[in-house]
């Protein structure tokens, strides 16, 4: 029925039209335009069902094998199940913690599956893959803005139309994703009963470069939580993407509570670092000796990045002390620059002193400015984390701490 109401539109403009060459060729386009969007939105239905991973992590081959965060899973696995929640989520934490890792592994799981039957499973796309967030958005979801005669040629050779914008704004394109998004999720949970999951990796990106792409996201999230179409998971490495999404208090109110990936504690240290996680791990000479975990954790906590340069230098025969001090070499190359700023020397030994070595941001900030604050989290030596007394300044992580320790000390 549909396509006959289609053939009856295009006939009835056949009668509006002198039969001319600009005429014939805005029928004829026009023809194709109902045609695609006849086939569009199955088409994104169809990756709704199946679930997606944007390439290059489709299909990547880690060199070191996953490490399970059973602490983790059971939520993450909730969160990015086609259920109805009525929320939108924010995953967050720090660079190195493994949140990537951990959500695509999870996404993986349910592609197999469910996806792998048509039940629904994660969309997932990285902000910052290819040229821009909209194309990402738009491959990710199966949805393809050249699917159309092209507009330029239409534009000159039809409509007279000599001058055009050298570039179309990657906001107007990424409108337009989200509303084909809006469109098929509709059809999709009318027809299924379940809603579409989308997940959107290193939301910082957009926080850094195009905040307003960040609220329209953000705007859409809530929408689709309310009406139950959606469930949109954000996944982000560092405060200022959420201290952006909590400017709208009426969107930020669909979020659920934070989840934060943290580095491994303790226990799961010593585990990680007895686990076999790289194939050409096999004899005892490639390991890491168990007298030495200490040391290791004492140095850079439980951050999983650093923890597998120490089995990488491991299996190469690499001592754990040359890996210590190539860490904290790198490292303490930002203090160099930090060093010749007075007051933030200063607040950082008063950092460094401070119990569990955290300070509320009033008290941290009677040593040096607002600015001086934001300069030393650009700088990756501190981070702004919320605890239950407020936001409260630490170090970045616990290798920073250890440089910190070098410093004051001498």
């Amino acid at each position: 029925m549909k396509m006959k109401t289609m053939f009856r539109t295009i006939w009835s403009a056949l009668g509006s039209f002198k039969l001319t060459m600009p005429g014939l060729a805005i029928i004829s386009s026009g023809s194709y335009v109902f045609y695609v969007d006849h086939n569009r939105y199955p088409k994104m239905m169809s990756t709704f069902a199946k679930g997606n991973i944007l390439a290059p992590l489709d299909d990547v081959l880690y060199e070191v094998q996953y490490f399970p965060r059973k602490e983790y899973e059971h939520r993450l696995r909730n969160i990015l199940s086609p259920t109805f929640s009525n929320d939108y989520y924010l995953i967050k934490g720090e660079v190195g913690t493994g949140k990537t890792r951990l959500v695509t592994e999870l996404c993986r799981n349910l592609i197999a599956e469910k996806g792998s039957k048509g039940l629904g499973a994660p969309v997932y796309v990285l902000a910052s893959q290819g040229n821009s967030f909209s194309e990402a958005l738009a491959d990710a979801v199966n949805f393809h803005f050249d699917e159309h005669i092209n507009f330029e040629y239409f534009a000159s050779s039809i409509l007279q139309i000599k001058a055009l914008p050298s570039k179309i704004d990657d906001h107007l394109r990424l409108a337009r994703v989200l509303e084909a998004i809006e469109i098929a999720a509709c059809r999709y949970v009318k027809k299924y009963g379940r809603p579409v999951v989308l997940v959107i990796d290193n939301i910082n990106y957009l926080s850094e470069k195009h905040a307003e792409s960040l609220l329209h996201l953000q705007e859409k999230a809530k929408l689709w939580s309310d009406a139950n179409i959606a469930k949109i998971i954000l996944i982000s490495n560092n405060e200022d993407a959420e201290i952006i999404l909590k400017k709208t208090h009426s969107n930020w109110s669909r979020a659920d509570s934070p989840v934060v990936i943290d580095d491994l504690n303790h226990d799961e240290t010593m585990t990680f670092l007895k686990t076999q996680l790289f194939p050409r791990e096999e004899s005892i000479d490639s390991t890491i000796k168990e007298c030495d975990f200490e040391k290791i954790y004492q140095t850079v906590g439980g951050r999983i990045q650093y923890l597998v340069m120490f089995k990488r230098d491991a299996v190469d025969k690499i001592p754990i002390d040359v890996t210590i001090e190539r860490l904290l070499l790198k490292e303490g190359e930002k203090f160099l620059e930090i060093s010749k700023n007075v007051p933030c020397m200063k607040a950082i030994e008063a950092l460094f002193v401070s119990p569990d070595k955290a300070l509320r941001t009033k008290d941290f900030l009677k040593f040096c400015s607002i600015d001086d604050l934001e300069k030393l989290q650009q700088q990756n030596a501190v981070r702004l984390v919320k605890r239950p007394q407020g936001m409260v300044v630490t170090f970045e992580s616990k290798l920073t701490e250890t440089v910190v320790n070098e410093f004051v000390s001498s």
